[in-house]
């Protein structure tokens, strides 16, 4: 059975001819010259998810379904954009990135203030890469919404070597350094708890990596 026709499901910023067009150069051949790959049975799963997603880097996945026994469906999943990655060696160059550290396309100037802006201390990002990995970005998620309900912004961090980290809050601007060698819901207890008792205070740095010993200059 020959596959006539195909579909294309879950396209939002991608166009769907463009992946239409993909798939049906990869179903036009044979294999070993011998055996079409348009047939049902034989079509060329991994290599057309992965000239898929080689082309589209804001692709995370992509599966495939018959419709009957003549129509394929290629459905696509997008990647979500979740912070910035940015450029530490050119800090306004900035990169969306989803959950995982993927970097997946780059962000326009309006994106600012959107979005938190990640940076890795010494380090350029590109497209297709791994921006940092996601136990990290996670740290950093929780680290933000944690300040956010004190009343603070967070607008963006630098993730140093090792497990350290600069988190920079804004209105009032302070740079908080911290590590995720304690538990995060430790370090933020102490966060929440010093912070209660200091934010009159106008400061420049707290450093939150020596457990209860807060180290901080106003």
């Amino acid at each position: 059975m020959q596959i006539s026709s195909v579909e294309i499901a879950g396209a939002k910023t991608i166009s769907v001819e463009d992946i239409h067009s993909v798939a049906e150069s990869d179903l036009s051949s044979a294999w070993w010259g011998l055996f079409s790959k348009n047939n049902f049975l034989l079509y060329p799963k991994k290599t057309i998810a992965n000239d898929l997603m080689a082309k589209y880097p804001t692709l995370s996945d992509v599966s495939f379904s018959m419709q009957g026994l003549h129509t394929l469906r290629v459905s696509v999943t997008e990647r979500t954009p979740y912070a910035l990655g940015c450029d530490d060696t050119q800090p306004d160059h900035c990169f969306y990135i989803d959950s995982s550290g993927i970097v997946f396309a780059e962000a326009p100037q309006f994106s600012n203030g959107v979005y938190v802006k990640y940076y890795v201390a010494s380090s350029s990002v590109s497209l297709s890469t791994v921006f940092t990995g996601p136990d990290r970005l996670s740290f950093l998620k929780y680290v933000t919404d944690f300040v956010t309900k004190t009343g603070l912004h967070v607008y963006g961090a630098t993730i140093l070597p090792g497990n350290d980290y600069i988190v920079y809050i804004q209105n009032p601007k302070i740079a908080v350094y911290m590590n995720d060698l304690a538990s995060k819901e430790r370090t933020m207890t102490y966060f929440n708890a010093f912070w209660s008792n200091q934010k009159n205070k106008n400061f420049i740095y707290i450093d939150l990596r020596f457990d209860k010993d807060i180290i901080y200059k106003e």
